[in-house]
């Protein structure tokens, strides 16, 4: 039984397992954040959202990036 789990428990974070999700999450950050190049034309406003990007995944608050966002809007919108 304890075999078992254990293995389990391998399967889960093995390293290759932890090295496939990272370069799959990997490809997803580097889509969106060519996105973000795309859409954004301005690099100073474009480098702000990159930067509340990254801080926003950092300490695991959307919300961080989501009031960027909204902020480089109204900007925008002006």
């Amino acid at each position: 039984m304890k075999l078992r789990f254990l293995q389990e428990l391998n399967s889960l974070y093995s390293p290759t397992a932890i090295d496939t999700r990272g370069e799959n999450a990997w490809g997803v950050a580097v889509k969106f954040l060519t996105l973000l190049q795309e859409q954004i034309p301005e690099e100073a406003e474009r480098r702000k959202l990159m930067n509340a990007w990254m801080k926003s995944v950092k300490e695991n608050d959307y919300r961080k990036f989501k009031r960027a966002l909204n902020r480089y809007e109204r900007v925008r919108s002006l």
